[in-house]
């Protein structure tokens, strides 16, 4: 899998080529006009939820206005950006859009294109982790899923390895128990 992340400015100055054959993904909520011939195809749902992104930006203005050093870094760390983007990304809708991703990866380059040059403190670096990590680890060992129910019927979806009960239980031949009700064991 080929994974590298990049930011619209290194694209739009040329610092950045990627191959003819790769897929350059905007993993942002909107992308302008401007760079609409920069990218393939937008990825809003790898972008952060509006709401997370709004209380990151309210910290950071008011670090700004305050004269604080870094307000980035400090909007990025109180409101526990890190830790909520990742459990969003967890969630059906991103998860099957990392899994799209994913398999155009294994068949060609991929590049994910986000707004801020140092990856840091941008939400691109947790994106490629995460896609890094699904790749590296696979499913989850046996016993250690964390189990809900997933949008088809009777499916029930991991929410670590994003993998499905049918999945494991066909192709690792792992056993899927989960309890009445929806609890997990």
């Amino acid at each position: 899998m080929s994974v590298r992340g990049t930011y619209f400015s290194a694209l739009a100055n040329g610092d950045v080529v990627p191959s003819d054959r790769a897929r350059v993904f905007a993993i942002v909520r909107d992308v302008p006009e401007w760079a609409d011939d920069l990218v393939d195809r937008a990825l809003p749902h790898l972008a952060p939820p509006e709401s997370l992104e709004h209380a990151r930006a309210r910290v950071e203005e008011a670090a700004d206005a305050d004269g604080v050093d870094n307000a980035l870094a400090i909007s990025w760390h109180s409101t526990d950006f890190e830790t909520r983007f990742r459990s969003y990304l967890r969630s059906s809708g991103p998860r099957e859009v990392l899994a799209t991703v994913q398999s155009d990866a294994d068949e060609r380059p991929v590049w994910l294109v986000s707004w801020r040059s140092d990856d840091r403190l941008d939400h691109r670096r947790i994106v490629l982790d995460e896609l890094r990590q699904r790749t590296q680890d696979g499913p989850c060992d046996d016993g250690r899923h964390e189990w809900r129910r997933g949008s088809v019927v009777g499916v029930l979806v991991c929410d670590i390895c994003g993998y499905s009960s049918q999945s494991v239980a066909d192709w690792f031949s792992q056993h899927v128990r989960v309890a009445y009700g929806g609890d997990r064991r």
